[in-house]
């Protein structure tokens, strides 16, 4: 099973992406959210997840930056 993580500011948002989608039929899980790209670097070294889902804006750290701080 794969590990989805959503890492989005708005929390409908998550909650939407979260419900809408069938994830048992794509073989995945939601394993973790995250309000903003600090939250999401932290929960995604601590959860490892296969599949990030991200806002590219976002208040603080920015989905582009979270990405370029976890891919390093």
């Amino acid at each position: 099973m794969f590990k989805v993580m959503i890492i989005d500011d708005e929390p409908i948002i998550r909650k939407g992406i979260r419900s809408i989608i069938n994830w048992k039929q794509f073989d995945c899980e939601v394993c973790a959210e995250a309000s903003d790209g600090e939250e999401g670097k932290l929960l995604i070294a601590q959860f490892r997840p296969d599949i990030v889902l991200t806002d590219i804006r976002m208040p603080g750290t920015d989905g582009l930056a979270m990405i370029r701080a976890v891919k390093d």
